[in-house]
């Protein structure tokens, strides 16, 4: 029996964010006997899905983390490692800042490579301008382009990839039967978090990044307190600005108010206890977890920086950031709740259920593979 072929995969840390978790529905719903994953990390401590990464047969090794004075010493780690493992057949890079090094090493050892964008430009500052020219070789570099978004693909490798050939938006699918509203699963979950069934429950997932606009949250949040006393923030993340979040909502006097949840792998569980989703986000590739949201039925409140493909249910309204937290919490508060529906169907005609993309990509990775074959024999 022919051995699978092997994907390595290049992210910083194997957590349960957007990217880390679209990549294991993948791993899970392919064809493991035909295409396994590898993944290559920078973190040197143990995440939340490397048990299981290891259960399912792939391989997690841990390459330095990137500081400019380390350059010899980063390039020279990949050179060895792709000299010593020469299993790794296509190098799927998720890291676009070094993607111009590894991606250019992997090309040298033979490998197919593919650059994949998850995230639309930031506003402009030294750290994104600088970004950005870390960013731009590899857009004559990777043999594939793949963006979570047509936008995504723009900002990240330039406007020519939007049309061209060797690029295209690679859906980010959920497992759509996991999020399926069910009331009864609701009523357990408001009795598991101690929450009353008359409670307004404002949900946010997403980490305590400036992207994610954390402190516009709490400020949303106050203003449907002073409207609705019975509300409740169930915020779930985990990230850089927690202790700054934890300090302004005890400055807010919110604290009794709001339930901090750091992590999780059951976040189906925690929206079905929710009664309207916030996403006010400065900047976003896609927003996976605004389809989560719809897949379970909820009104999703989001930032005019939404981009629009994220709309697959009618249940996205986008307000601009621009508005007062006054006017956002108006309008979440003027939401009908009195018919949360059940999205299933929707999701499913979209195309963004997991099966779809799965197949897509084993399909994708095998055809890669087997080019690069044919094209080696006749060099």
């Amino acid at each position: 029996m022919e051995k699978p072929i092997r994907i390595l995969h290049v992210l910083t840390r194997m957590d349960y964010g957007g990217t880390e978790t679209l990549l294991m529905n993948l791993y899970r719903m392919i064809d493991r006997s035909k295409v396994q994953f590898d993944f290559a990390v920078s973190s040197t401590t143990q995440a939340p899905y490397d048990q299981e990464i290891l259960a399912l047969g792939g391989n997690i090794y841990h390459y330095p983390k990137y500081v400019i004075k380390n350059h010899a010493d980063y390039c020279s780690w990949w050179e060895k490692f792709f000299s010593e493992h020469t299993e790794c057949k296509i190098v799927h890079g998720h890291i676009c800042s070094t993607a111009a090094m590894y991606l250019a090493i992997a090309k040298k050892h033979g490998c197919y490579t593919i650059a994949h964008s998850h995230n639309t430009n930031a506003k402009i500052d030294l750290k994104e301008f600088l970004y950005r020219c870390y960013v731009h070789p590899v857009r004559d570099l990777a043999d594939y382009f793949f963006g979570c978004s047509k936008q995504a693909i723009v900002d990240r490798f330039g406007n020519k990839k939007r049309v061209c050939d060797n690029s295209c938006v690679l859906i980010n699918g959920i497992d759509s039967k996991k999020y399926k509203y069910n009331h009864s699963q609701r009523v357990d979950m408001r009795k598991k978090l101690g929450i009353d069934p008359e409670t307004f429950v404002v949900g946010h997932i997403g980490r305590h990044t400036r992207q994610k606009n954390p402190f516009f949250i709490i400020d949303v949040f106050e203003q449907i307190c002073k409207q609705k006393q019975n509300s409740l923030l169930l915020y779930i993340g985990k990230g850089e600005l927690k202790a700054q979040i934890v300090a302004y909502i005890e400055k807010k006097g919110l604290s009794g108010a709001v339930l901090l949840i750091d992590e999780t792998d059951c976040v189906q569980d925690y929206l079905q206890a929710m009664d309207v989703f916030l996403f006010p986000s400065i900047w976003e590739g896609l927003g996976i977890v605004a389809i989560e949201a719809q897949a379970s039925g909820l009104p999703v409140f989001a930032s005019d920086a939404i981009q629009p493909e994220v709309n697959v249910t009618g249940l996205v309204q986008c307000l601009a950031l621009s508005n007062s937290p006054s006017v956002w919490a108006s309008r979440m508060l003027s939401c009908d709740l009195s018919n949360r529906r059940d999205t299933y169907q929707e999701i499913l005609r979209s195309g963004f259920d997991i099966g779809n993309t799965a197949e897509w990509l084993q399909k994708f990775y095998l055809e890669k593979y087997k080019n690069k074959l044919d094209a080696n024999k006749y060099q």
